[in-house]
């Protein structure tokens, strides 16, 4: 009886050691898993961090180009406007002179006419 009740106490006692092994080990896991966690979260906030940067440049730079390409068209619809009064005035130019031949052509033939 007392070689049972010794196998009893040995039972329980490496029961009560198995259960403080276990204990220790789950709670280095989660230690571990907390610091692995951590770990993540932090390498998350970064990659967030940097994404968050590149697009407000990405946005900054559309918004330059945007602007550059407004006024390279402002620039051209001024140039375009300036070489369309020129081509007007040429006109007008080429329109006088050719009244004028014209004129003095018909002036000469009635002279002569006369």
């Amino acid at each position: 009886m007392q070689h049972v009740i010794l196998n009893q106490e040995l039972g329980i006692a490496a029961l009560k050691e198995l259960s403080e092994m276990l204990r220790k080990k789950a709670s280095s896991d989660l230690e571990n898993m907390n610091s692995s966690v951590g770990s993540q979260i932090e390498a998350v906030e970064q990659l967030l961090i940097a994404s968050a940067a590149e697009a407000a440049k990405v946005t900054q730079d559309i918004r330059d180009s945007l602007n550059d390409q407004k006024n390279l068209l402002a620039l051209a619809a001024r140039e375009q406007e300036q070489g369309l009064v020129r081509s007007m005035r040429s006109a007008q130019e080429i329109s006088n002179a050719t009244s004028t031949i014209f004129s003095s052509i018909y002036n000469q033939a009635h002279g002569m006419v006369e």
